[in-house]
């Protein structure tokens, strides 16, 4: 997968896992079911999945530019 696939597709993850916290959380507070709650942890894995995959992908960038400038 390309750099600019895998920037997108961390950066995706990582707005709908914010985005559904913000709705889990306001339905939660505006007395929804209890049950709901539970969509807060798998918004928070959805986050954390996020974020380490956008730090993979800008440190394989950052390592790939390493070996061209050596190649060069």
């Amino acid at each position: 997968m390309s750099f600019a696939a895998r920037l997108t597709l961390s950066i995706v993850i990582i707005v709908i896992s914010l985005a559904m916290s913000a709705v889990v959380i306001i339905s939660v507070l505006d007395n929804g079911p209890g049950w709901l709650h539970f969509l807060t942890y798998i918004a928070g894995g959805l986050l954390a999945f996020g974020i380490g995959s956008l730090a993979s992908t800008l440190r394989s960038r950052h390592a790939t530019e390493d070996i061209d400038a050596e190649r060069s």
